[in-house]
């Protein structure tokens, strides 16, 4: 009885419902998770426990504490994204054949041109990469007309520097490629910090303007992560935790 109360309680807490009995992994009958309406934590008991108690997330498991474990640092890899525009230092992969055979690796230069030997300069600086062979291929038929074919795809993003800080393990500035999700950044800051750092409240930002929100209870309950184009001075900032609620 006293179960379902605490769970008819809590239920109003969240955004969607969870079915806690997987959250736990089958190792603890408790565990918390985040929320933004209560400044108190609410132990399985229906008694409140203040959020000044100590060391409250080594006492109980906290939602998500298994994700960053390092698994996100040990590879990257090209994910193709349709909406990434392409920017400096990018390599594309350019293959001609027909009237005329071509074949090599270019990098966008500083003009944002990449150079094709009888073309000349094709600017590709901000295409999008679903509109990329459909800008090269037109200015290549304006040299070659007939029997012609062109292929072109990304080959590598470039590599950028992205500041994580907040609340995070090991704040910095961590390399890798632009196409690399926040999961990977967060996850070279050695996680988030499970005492007092956010898994719903992460903010990236460009130019000191907030880019994208980033709930990663998306990413925990339903897979869903949004890509995102990162440039080198790029900031990831996980937020302080507001509070938790305990199910049991």
């Amino acid at each position: 009885m006293i179960k379902k109360i605490i769970l008819s309680f809590l239920f109003p807490f969240f955004v969607f419902g969870v079915d806690v009995s997987n959250i736990a992994g089958g190792t603890s009958s408790t565990v918390l998770l985040e929320d933004d309406n209560s400044s108190n934590y609410s132990n399985k008991t229906g008694q409140t426990v203040t959020q000044n108690d100590s060391n409250l997330s080594s006492k109980i498991q906290v939602f998500g504490s298994h994700l960053f474990s390092g698994n996100f640092t040990q590879s990257t890899q090209h994910i193709y994204n349709p909406d990434y525009k392409i920017a400096v230092a990018d390599v594309i992969s350019l293959k001609i054949w027909g009237a005329v055979n071509y074949e090599s690796n270019l990098v966008v230069d500083s003009q944002g041109n990449i150079f094709v030997p009888q073309v000349g300069a094709i600017r590709v600086l901000g295409v999008k990469n679903s509109e990329l062979l459909s800008v090269i291929q037109a200015n290549v038929s304006k040299i070659y007309k007939d029997n012609v074919y062109v292929y072109a795809d990304m080959n590598a993003y470039q590599n950028v520097s992205v500041f994580v800080t907040g609340s995070v393990n090991s704040p910095g500035l961590y390399k890798g490629l632009s196409s690399d999700s926040v999961v990977q950044y967060i996850d070279k800051a050695g996680g988030i910090n499970l005492d007092y750092g956010s898994f719903r409240y992460i903010q990236i930002l460009r130019d000191n303007k907030i880019l994208q929100n980033i709930d990663l209870y998306d990413f925990l309950l339903k897979g869903q992560l949004k890509l995102l184009a990162f440039r080198t001075g790029d900031v990831i900032l996980v937020s302080s935790l507001k509070s938790y609620v305990s199910a049991s």
